[in-house]
């Protein structure tokens, strides 16, 4: 809700295609809590940044699956051995 407020405020149009993929960036930001940053592009042209932002959060959501996993495996392994 944040990000599309967020976006809103940032592109003052609702449906453009940045509106909708900033929102999913900073969504995925925030769920997978990897932060925003103080790093960012500022010579960048728009459409790469666009590009950028559409290429990080498949990745964002990856990185967090694969590290749920990899926890879940290490507590299961806790979990089942006998003390």
């Amino acid at each position: 809700m944040y990000a599309a407020i967020f976006d809103r405020i940032m592109y003052d149009d609702p449906f453009a295609k940045e509106s909708v993929v900033g929102s999913l960036y900073f969504g995925a930001q925030t769920i997978t809590t990897i932060g925003y940053g103080d790093w960012q592009p500022t010579n960048a042209k728009p459409d790469r940044v666009f590009r950028m932002k559409a290429a990080s959060v498949p990745l964002m959501l990856l990185g967090a699956t694969v590290f749920g996993i990899a926890v879940g495996f290490f507590v299961n392994t806790f979990a089942t051995t006998e003390v």
